[in-house]
């Protein structure tokens, strides 16, 4: 980063914790007591409506049965990739973290569905801080760069 211009250091940092706020506040609502039957119901809809025959079937076969333990990982995992995106822990995997959650809610979604913009947009956000090395700039990231040069995941 040393031969880039001053001005435009911070924007990968950005978007780095922005993409870090969100997960956390959309995993709060699936640990209130009224999340599980709002969450089956959300499901039942996607599945009707999903166009992708493999993934329904994971949704129906899966999913729904087990709501209740896929709730909880849903909501570790949101925690987790929101924890280090914002703090730049690990930014590369938590960002590979939320790509690959943020795939399965727009497969749960259908890809054409006027719902899933958001989880395009934060698919293409996510790729922006992985290439970008936001938490190499600034971060956790950026101390265990200095004391472990070679290590490849930060």
């Amino acid at each position: 980063m040393e031969g880039l211009d001053p001005r435009f250091r911070g924007g990968d940092i950005d978007a780095r914790v922005f993409m870090g706020l969100l997960p956390p506040q959309e995993a709060k609502s699936l640990v209130e007591p009224t999340a599980r039957p709002m969450l089956v119901t959300i499901l039942d809809q996607f599945v009707h409506a999903n166009p992708y025959p493999l993934y329904k079937r994971f949704l129906l076969y899966v999913v729904i049965p087990w709501v209740g333990i896929f709730r909880y990982v849903i909501v570790f995992g949101e925690m987790l990739i929101g924890l280090s995106l914002l703090t730049g822990t690990l930014t590369r995997i938590g960002a590979l973290f939320g790509i690959f959650a943020n795939m399965n809610y727009l497969a749960m979604k259908g890809f054409r569905s006027p719902e899933a913009g958001i989880d395009q947009a934060f698919i293409v956000g996510l790729i922006v801080v992985l290439l970008g090395n936001a938490g190499r700039t600034s971060g956790i990231d950026a101390i265990l760069r200095k004391m472990l040069p070679n290590f490849p995941l930060v």
